[in-house]
């Protein structure tokens, strides 16, 4: 547009210098001129508006530009806020996933703990089972040992009433010679003062031979029986005791054989 202005002038100098241009040509051209000028600035007119229209909407662009980048700037903001508090739960979760890793070492520790002490009762269950086993056996050796004991025990209260009987048959007959040594020259005595009647001699091999058999069986022990040594001492008691009692019969015996 400026160049055809300025060419429009150059030729209107031109004219001018020139004077075999008629004023009526002239006049008719600049009207032309003034015509296409007018257009010119119409047009630009036009332009200037739609370049203002053009700049209004690039402000409102730009104010929406301007908006949508507050917008994002606080979305960023936002994300970022996020982040920190996502980072922030990581740290929280890798402190409780190595928290739960120690619970599960200890546990673990626990567990081992727990089976060595599962190995230890079934140890201790053994070694129980063993000792119940052993107070068993020890029991019924020393039931086994009780009824020996309760059977030779038996055996001596019927030696010791055998024994209570053989000096109660002494004293009675003992009784009737002294008083015959004292009054020898009475014959006609009452039946109390009589004397008993003495053992035959069969009679008192007999009882011989029971004292004796019981004896045997006093000192014979049971096929299954066996003396521990917590034991020894009434094992020994008892002997020593039907030793006693053996001795004190066989006087007995001796004292009623030679009083005949």
């Amino acid at each position: 547009m400026a160049d055809e202005i300025y060419l429009l002038e150059r030729k209107l100098d031109y004219e001018k210098i020139t004077d075999e241009i008629d004023d009526e040509s002239l006049i008719a051209e600049e009207n032309i001129i003034l015509e296409k000028l007018n257009a010119m600035d119409e047009k630009m007119n036009r332009m200037d508006e739609k370049m203002n229209r053009m700049d209004e909407k690039m402000n409102r662009m730009d104010e929406k530009m301007n908006r949508m980048d507050e917008k994002m700037n606080r979305m960023d903001e936002k994300m970022n806020r996020m982040d920190e508090k996502m980072n922030r739960m990581d740290e929280k979760m890798n402190r409780m996933d190595e928290k739960m890793n120690r619970m599960d070492e200890k546990m673990n520790r626990m567990d081992e703990k727990m089976n060595r002490m599962d190995e230890k009762m079934n140890r201790m269950d053994e070694k129980i089972n063993k000792l119940d086993e052993t107070m068993n056996k020890k029991y019924n050796e020393l039931s086994i040992m009780v009824n020996s004991q309760q059977i030779t025990l038996e055996k001596l209260n019927s030696n010791v009433k055998f024994m209570c009987f053989l000096e109660e048959r002494l004293e009675k007959v003992e009784k009737p010679r002294s008083r015959r040594s004292h009054s020898r020259t009475k014959k006609n005595s009452s039946p109390k003062n009589l004397p008993l009647v003495v053992m035959n001699p069969l009679d008192f091999n007999r009882q011989l031979n029971l004292i004796g058999s019981s004896l045997e069986n006093l000192y014979k022990k049971p096929n299954n029986f066996k003396i521990e040594k917590p034991y020894g001492i009434c094992e020994i008691v008892i002997s020593i005791s039907m030793l006693i009692v053996s001795i004190c019969m066989l006087i007995v015996c001796v004292l009623i054989y030679f009083k005949k």
